[in-house]
């Protein structure tokens, strides 16, 4: 899935929670790598096939993927 990336400090990535179910990530020190893509091509490809809007559902049966948690607070 491709997200835009901001610049922090300390080294660790931060996401919003209700993307965690298509990363399976659920903060109990999971180890996460990033990829950047190199080309233009590259960045275009990866926002229109891998961005978090066209990834909303998922294609084998049309469920949300992406959504609030129990923890989410509006």
């Amino acid at each position: 899935m491709a997200l835009y990336a901001k610049v922090m400090p300390h080294r660790t990535f931060r996401f919003n929670e209700c993307i965690c179910s298509p990363f399976n990530a659920d903060f109990d020190g999971d180890e996460m790598n990033l990829h950047l893509p190199q080309t233009e091509e590259a960045k275009a490809e990866a926002l229109v096939l891998m961005g978090t809007k066209s990834n909303l559902v998922t294609p084998r049966n049309g469920e949300m993927i992406i959504g609030a948690t129990q923890d989410f607070l509006t």
